[in-house]
């Protein structure tokens, strides 16, 4: 075994502990929210679609499921061997995460370095937005390990061909693992289609520079291959674009606010600092990028994955959010990968080791401890947990009124009787909603009208009606209002009012 070898061996090996090393760290930084009861509408989406069956899940509800079909089929998979408790999901979603962080390192390693690929994953992994998408019982940390792997490829590729050892046999090769890695993600969350559109156009852009017109050709020749790849899909979207209009019209698209919550997410989440405070801190990232770039304009390489590609993706994104807005929260988290990729391979090539490392030292601790206060303002939003446990334990046998499905189906995920359940709808919004718990295979309760809770009252049985106070304003109001309709037949008795969970108990009047 010559000298080259050795060295090779014990690059792998460096490697390798350099990987288990990223592992526990994303682990560390995540277990301890694993055992913390948060489920909300899109998890508990997940949870009973992924218990109505794969002849569902591939068959006609691909066409009304905007997410596909990949990461449903994995979880349900995964819930046959571990069952459909909330720890062992969000497991689930984590051990994805920590694979996103290993091929991040992987892409770090190939751009600059193994200390590139480390500090890369490590400012990736305590980044507050991957710490709460990390966990969720979603597509997002699947879809962000599969964004990894492909984004890796891709940097492996442009090595290969900046040191002139790249085949044409070895292209070809690299090429269909593209496309693969590229389908699985598409198959997995929509916006991976984006994701692969801003790798393939970087590549096309990458080989027309270097004159290489036979492998651009090839590459366009992949590309139709993809795009056949991805027909079924492409057809399923159609049917739910056609069939639903879901948007999230809190998000202007291409805006201001837009704008300030890219920036706030990507570096803050939701940590509860005063503006001074916020602006400093997204100055200073925005400045280490904005000097990253500056450091590796000699590396073609790292350029084309950290800058071209988020830009590129998140271009083709904000083109279509004029239709769906819903498109673009989604893609501020993937091209957090090639972000971190760029900032650790520039950190790493710009200081000593020592000056790099102190500067993960100090940047790292700060960013989880940020991480931990958006988890705790997630955990105080998503309160349903504690709310229900509540409405349980004071309740009795009451009558439980939703005013949206919603609510009902995270209910009775928690325990909460469906015989007492009822569903009320006030208007267009809540009959969504009522249709969206048959198509996900929920219970749903019988339909309640507005004017059936006098009867209720005046037939001596109580009721309570349920909304979510804060996140949705609205809806606690269409309650409070109902609640001053039939004061003739009932009383205001007990309320409950959580950040993420309200209840308010109507009483016979006659009742002591």
């Amino acid at each position: 075994m010559d000298v080259k070898d050795n060295k090779k061996q014990a690059s792998a090996r460096q490697l390798f502990v350099a990987a288990c090393g990223v592992i526990c760290v994303i682990v560390a930084t995540r277990i301890g929210f694993l055992n913390v009861p948060a489920i909300w509408i899109d998890e508990a989406f997940s949870i009973f679609y992924a218990q109505k069956g794969l002849g569902w899940i591939w068959g006609s509800d691909w066409r009304v499921e905007p997410t596909p079909p990949l990461y449903y089929t994995l979880l349900a998979g995964w819930a046959q061997l571990t069952g459909y408790s909330e720890p062992l999901l969000r497991l689930f979603s984590l051990l994805w995460s920590a694979l996103a962080g290993v091929f991040l390192l992987l892409l770090g390693n190939e751009l600059g370095g193994r200390r590139a690929g480390i500090a890369a994953a490590l400012l990736w992994a305590v980044l507050p937005l991957n710490i709460e998408y990390g966990l969720e019982i979603r597509a997002y940390a699947l879809e962000l390990a599969e964004i990894a792997a492909l984004l890796w490829v891709f940097a492996r590729l442009l090595r290969l061909a900046n040191e002139r050892a790249l085949s044409e046999g070895s292209f070809v090769r690299y090429a269909l693992a593209l496309v693969l890695v590229g389908l699985v993600t598409s198959y997995t969350h929509i916006t991976g289609v984006f994701a692969f559109a801003a790798v393939s156009a970087s590549l096309l852009l990458y080989l027309a520079l270097k004159g290489n017109t036979r492998a651009a050709i090839l590459w366009l020749a992949f590309n139709v291959l993809y795009a056949l790849g991805l027909i079924p899909q492409i057809l399923a979207s159609h049917a739910v674009v056609t069939g639903n209009a879901v948007t999230l019209a809190w998000l202007p698209p291409l805006s201001v606010t837009f704008a300030r919550w890219v920036v706030k997410s990507l570096f803050l989440g939701n940590a509860p600092f005063g503006t001074l405070v916020n602006g400093l801190i997204t100055g200073l990232w925005l400045s280490a990028l904005a000097m990253s770039v500056f450091a590796l304009r000699r590396r073609p390489a790292a350029l084309l994955v950290g800058c071209l590609v988020p830009v590129l993706g998140f271009g083709f994104v904000a083109a279509l959010s004029l239709f769906e807005p819903a498109l673009l929260p989604r893609t501020v988290l993937w091209i957090t990968l090639p972000l971190m990729a760029l900032a650790g391979t520039a950190l790493t090539q710009t200081f000593t080791p020592g000056r790099s490392a102190l500067a993960l030292a100090l940047c790292v601790p700060f960013m989880f401890w940020i991480s931990t206060l958006n988890m705790q303002i997630r955990e105080d939003w998503h309160s349903d947990y504690a709310g229900i446990e509540k409405l349980k334990s004071i309740s009795g046998g009451d009558l439980l009124v939703a005013i949206d499905g919603e609510k009902a189906c995270i209910m009775q995920y928690y325990g909460v009787d469906p015989s007492r359940l009822r569903l009320l709808s006030l208007g267009p919004d809540a009959v969504f909603h009522r249709r969206q718990m048959v198509d996900i295979g929920c219970n749903l309760p019988p339909k309640l009208e507005p004017s059936d809770i006098a009867a209720h009252l005046r037939a001596g049985q109580s009721l309570w009606l349920i909304a979510t106070p804060a996140s949705d304003g609205q809806r606690w109001t269409d309650i409070e209002t109902l609640a001053e309709t039939v004061r003739e037949a009932g009383r205001h008795d007990t309320r409950i009012d959580l950040t993420g969970f309200g209840a308010l108990k109507l009483a016979p009047l006659s009742a002591p």
